[in-house]
């Protein structure tokens, strides 16, 4: 210990111990690393190709021994399998990074993804497993294909149903609706607008919405006019006394009223005071000149 302390390896503490000095205590760790380097390359590189193997069925083939895989990959190296376990300068960690490759491009397979082979597959029997999982994902895709074929069909088919429906309750002529072209959507049919996505059905259902009303603000045009021209009449019995000279000034096209009778010119409550305008002067003409 004497020793140790004359080259100040080792120093003594308080309650009389002895510890080593940081310069010994690293290169002594270090030492021990690098012998046990091996054995723990080892470990890693064989987990991950246990790993490997576990994703393989009975169809896939087995690997070889691993002893004499990596015996086989230490020799096309130009190394002994210690060389190799006992690498710091990247061999080791190259072949470590190509086995995860592996690993990883089988994983990504097992779940159907598109992944680009390697060229290297670090000397694993891996060509039926491959074959059998890019098969797999081939199926899947092309059921996942169909499917969505499948859905948007029955999608498609309810959108046509829903516009169906809605023509059925609120249009008069539904059939003819359903099939006559609309400009304002490229020509399409009610029909293939709504049939094509959810914002066709969408705007579908928007023309048939403009419909109703049109409808009502041209019924409550024609009610209103309606209205007023009762209301015309009145005013022209009321002005004219005489029943067939009233009727005349109804039914005769006056040029005041742009070549219009009286009963067509009246539609709202603007024409309406105009006719009534011409009513006043004609009664005071028919008026001078006694016809009453």
């Amino acid at each position: 210990m004497k020793r140790l302390q004359k080259a100040k390896a080792v120093f003594q503490v308080s309650g009389k111990r002895f510890v080593m000095c940081n310069d010994l205590r690293k290169r002594v760790f270090a030492t021990a690393e690098k012998l046990l380097l091996p054995e723990k390359q080892r470990k890693e590189l064989f987990d991950a190709y246990q790993d490997i193997g576990a994703l393989m069925i009975p169809e896939d083939g087995v690997l070889p021994d691993f002893d004499a895989w990596l015996a086989n990959h230490a020799t096309s190296l130009g190394l002994t399998v210690d060389e190799l376990l006992s690498d710091e300068d990247g061999i080791f960690e190259n072949l470590m990074e190509r086995v995860e490759a592996v690993k990883n491009m089988i994983l990504n397979l097992q779940k159907f993804r598109r992944v680009t082979l390697l060229d290297n597959m670090a000397g694993l029997p891996l060509d039926r497993l491959i074959a059998r999982l890019e098969a797999a994902r081939h199926e899947a895709e092309e059921k996942a294909k169909r499917e969505l074929a499948e859905r948007l069909s029955r999608e498609r088919d309810d959108r046509a149903e829903q516009i169906e429906n809605a023509a059925n309750r609120q249009l008069r002529s539904p059939e003819v609706w359903l099939k006559t072209p609309l400009p304002l959507h490229g020509d399409q049919t009610p029909e293939q607008l709504a049939a094509d996505s959810q914002e066709g059905l969408e705007k579908a259902n928007a023309v048939i919405r403009k419909i109703l009303d049109d409808q009502r603000a041209a019924q409550f045009a024609e009610d209103l006019r309606n209205s007023l021209v009762q209301q015309l009449r009145f005013q022209a019995i009321k002005h004219v006394p005489r029943q067939d000279l009233a009727d005349l000034w109804l039914k005769q096209h006056w040029p005041e009223l742009g070549g219009f009778t009286p009963i067509d010119y009246c539609v709202d409550e603007k024409t309406f005071d105009r006719c009534v305008e011409e009513l006043e002067a004609f009664a005071s003409k028919a008026k001078k000149a006694k016809h009453w």
